[in-house]
């Protein structure tokens, strides 16, 4: 796998976000450390053809002010908690409410904060760390998603014989409520 790290652009609080590209023969994904963000993938198809098979942005800036959630990493619970509060060891938390009296994705979830990265040519480490009640949810949590762009079995998409791993690994002190997507 070859890669290639680079400037993206500004969010508008100023924080420059990067473009990490992977490529393994005629696919390219580019990966953002905002949001661990999918922005696009390149394939080519049996003529030759290269198409973009990511519906994202252009800009991290665009990224800051989607609703849809385009592309990014859904988190700490990728889903809608009912009331906003969750039950954990006998006891209430309640998280703040996004969608009516629902929580949905969390409120502020993952794909609206600046990620670590580390990449090599055996893996791109996406790394996260969630402090004790960010958006009501308990403990310290330190997220990475490592992604792996590998040669292998299944077909994505256009007929290319590629595969991308995605591994996620969460390490909660405390007993906590934790569904990444």
């Amino acid at each position: 796998m070859q890669y290639n790290v680079k400037k993206w652009g500004l969010l508008p609080d100023g924080t420059m976000c990067h473009i990490i590209q992977l490529s393994y023969n005629d696919i390219s994904l580019y990966v953002s450390d905002y949001g661990a963000t999918f922005q696009s993938m390149f394939v080519t198809d049996s003529s030759g053809t290269q198409h973009d098979i990511i519906l994202g942005y252009d800009t991290p800036e665009e990224y800051y002010y989607d609703q849809q959630n385009f592309g990014g990493t859904m988190g700490r619970f990728a889903n809608r908690i009912a009331g906003a509060c969750i039950t954990l060891n006998g006891k209430d938390w309640h998280l703040p409410a996004n969608e009516g009296n629902n929580t949905l994705h969390s409120g502020h979830g993952f794909n609206k904060c600046m990620w670590q990265y580390d990449v090599n040519p055996e893996a791109l480490i996406l790394t996260l760390n969630s402090p004790h009640l960010e958006n009501g949810f308990l403990e310290i949590l330190k997220l990475p998603r490592q992604l792996l762009l590998l040669t292998g079995i299944q077909y994505l998409c256009i007929m290319t014989q590629y595969q991308i791993w995605i591994q996620y690994v969460a390490s909660p002190i405390i007993v906590t409520l934790i569904f990444l997507g």
